[in-house]
């Protein structure tokens, strides 16, 4: 095996959602096989590992003029980073999460100083203004691709100022050599490599590799799993989530009780939302993380995933199925590669959700281990940390001999 000096890029270096949980992970494990990792991103209070090189922190919910110019090009970052590579002198760049904070001004400075260049696709960035593929509550694929106005016609961040910003963004992120530049792109689902295969991109340059299971997969014996009292939500209160539909679906069952572990800016609304409507068997439980999300979801008897827009290879389900638990997922995104047709429901559809809730919720406990058996074993066969890094290790040294 190649020991290899690996830079991991990623704007925020705390556990803030997927994409930081799979970076986090990937450090750990290339560190833990021997490789010798730098990190470069975005200087934040709430980072969790700090490094002399990171760049200054850009706000992009309140952008003044000068950060606007440094999401579309960040110089300081690319200064900072170039020094960094001079130093650390790697092997692999591999790129997570750079959009608006960092910038592809850290591409050209990977390119310019010749270095193999590996990214992530965690989402639709590269397809859209817009890298939900989601706004005014609905899916729009009409986004994907350069359709430069249509941002501006839709207002599709809802939120003029970030659109203009965000179309202006893309314009610049969307110029080839940017995509040319890295060697290989990451895909976590099939699902998500599809759709930039549709938008036009080379198959060759995406590779299919599944998110990491870690943390979860140290488990108590499968024969004797918690039987749960309650139906969970976990993760982001916003949208696209779906949260509506879980709301409604309690309402449909009100001898069920359902807990929404979460925050997030749609969190008054949905309180309101729950109050308004006398959902009382529905509680809203707070942010999760570690030891207390793990047992957050090992109390629960089913997690819902209800989500409306296309999910990529989300925790949300990852985590759950490796704990044993029953998980219900919409049936859109990548959410189908991830779980047996029998736990997928039609999205934004309450009546179906609590017709699939409530039969799963009254099966027997020996019927639902059974079934948290069957989740968990392949969610670990397909997801388990050390096939994600095997997968890994070997696409890195893919382009160092082809560097070479």
């Amino acid at each position: 095996m190649i020991f290899m000096r690996v830079l991991l890029v990623n704007k925020f270096w705390y556990h803030r959602g997927g994409a930081e949980q799979v970076v986090f992970v990937t450090k750990q494990l290339l560190e833990g096989a021997g490789h010798t990792v730098a990190i470069f991103g975005m200087h934040d209070s709430r980072n969790e590992i700090t490094e002399p090189y990171l760049a200054d922190f850009v706000d992009t919910a309140k952008p003044s003029w000068r950060d606007v110019w440094r999401i579309l090009y960040n110089r300081e970052a690319k200064n900072k980073f170039s020094e960094l590579i001079k130093k650390f002198k790697p092997d692999i760049i591999h790129f997570h999460n750079i959009y608006h904070q960092l910038s592809f001004s850290l591409i050209d400075a990977g390119r310019e100083l010749g270095i193999p260049m590996v990214m992530t696709l965690h989402d639709y960035h590269w397809l859209s203004p817009n890298y939900k593929l989601f706004h005014h509550g609905q899916i729009d694929q009409k986004l994907i691709g350069k359709k430069f106005f249509r941002p501006l016609f839709t207002n599709c961040l809802e939120d003029w100022q970030k659109t203009v910003v965000g179309m202006i963004d893309f314009i610049f992120r969307s110029q080839k050599k940017y995509r040319n530049a890295i060697d290989q792109f990451i895909c976590p689902s099939e699902f998500i490599k599809q759709l930039h295969v549709r938008a036009g991109w080379n198959e060759s340059q995406l590779a299919v590799v599944g998110n990491p299971i870690n943390q979860f997969n140290q488990l108590p014996d499968t024969d004797n799993f918690v039987d749960g009292l309650y139906v969970a939500y976990v993760g982001r209160l916003a949208k696209e989530k779906g949260i509506e539909t879980f709301i409604f679906a309690a309402k449909i069952t009100p001898e069920i009780p359902y807990k929404i572990f979460g925050t997030g800016p749609d969190e008054s609304r949905l309180r309101a939302l729950v109050e308004n409507n006398g959902v009382a068997n529905v509680s809203f439980a707070g942010f999760k993380i570690g030891v207390e999300l793990k047992q957050a979801i090992n109390n629960a008897r089913i997690v819902v995933v209800p989500s409306v827009w296309y999910e990529n290879a989300p925790y949300s389900i990852l985590e759950p199925m490796a704990l044993g638990k029953i998980v219900i997922g919409s049936n859109i995104g990548g959410i189908p590669e991830l779980l047996p047709k029998e736990f997928l429901v039609e999205p934004g559809n309450p009546e179906a959700l609590a017709i699939v809730i409530k039969m799963w919720f009254n099966k027997s406990l020996e019927e639902r281990n059974r079934w948290g058996n069957v989740l968990r074993t392949e969610a670990l066969a397909r997801h388990d940390s050390h096939l994600y890094l095997k997968k890994i290790e070997d696409l890195y040294e893919k382009l160092l001999i082809n560097a070479g």
